[in-house]
């Protein structure tokens, strides 16, 4: 062989070295590239798998939240009702002691107007009365 030809072989074994040392390279960081979109798309998984079970929790409670305003809402309903019954309670009371107080006065008159004018607030407070003694609330 003549000298010319060896630097030929010798350019060209270099050439396929560098050659297969590119085509390694290149195929260890197309590798690489793999393992990290791999792991990418794991954790996309688990975080869409976390959103997923995060939309769960936020429905359930958006119910649960639906459900305590309808309850509240029928609670508050119950005491707008309790308080009318208490002004109406209290009318008949104030009323009856208008009437008990003048009749310590002697002024019998006074006594039986206010008792005409709240017979039937009381009348009423009556069946409140019974109605809250048979009444029980599954407030506790």
């Amino acid at each position: 062989m003549d000298n010319n030809s060896h630097k030929w072989w010798t350019v060209a074994i270099v050439i396929m070295a560098m050659a297969i040392f590119l085509i390694l390279s290149v195929r260890s960081y197309v590798l690489d590239l793999k393992d990290i979109a791999r792991k990418f798309e794991n954790d996309v998984n688990e975080k869409s798998n976390q959103l997923v079970a995060k939309d769960q929790e936020l429905a359930q409670k958006a119910g649960e939240i639906t459900t305590n305003q309808q309850e509240l809402a029928r609670r508050l309903e119950e005491v707008r009702k309790l308080q009318g019954s208490v002004k109406t309670v209290g009318r008949c009371l104030i009323g009856t002691l208008g009437a008990i107080d003048a009749l310590q006065k002697n002024d019998e008159n006074q006594a039986r107007q206010a008792l005409f004018l709240i017979q039937s607030t009381c009348e009423q407070s009556s069946a409140i009365i019974k109605e809250i003694e048979s009444y029980e609330t599954d407030w506790n």
